[in-house]
């Protein structure tokens, strides 16, 4: 039987965030892995101990709800149009 790798995309600083979601973060052996909301449209950032060292793994992607249909800001309607 095949056996599977693991498809796990793995992100560094300066890599723009492909996706919104959860990200693992893996320092560089000074703190423990954790978890953090990133946003498409950046880019992975630094971390300020281990530096370049650190690394990003996405856990579940999810919208920003300020781009999501359901949430967005509505056009205004120019004044003396609403009824």
């Amino acid at each position: 039987m095949p056996s599977h790798r693991s498809l796990v995309e793995i992100f560094k600083p300066g890599d723009p965030v492909p996706k919104s979601g959860i990200y693992r973060v893996t320092h560089a052996g000074h703190h423990y892995d954790h978890e953090v909301t990133c946003l498409s449209g950046i880019s992975f950032p630094e971390c300020r101990q281990c530096g370049e060292r650190v690394r990003f793994s996405l856990i579940i992607s999810a919208h920003d709800i300020h781009r999501h249909v359901h949430f967005y800001s509505q056009a205004v309607e120019p004044a003396g149009l609403a009824q």
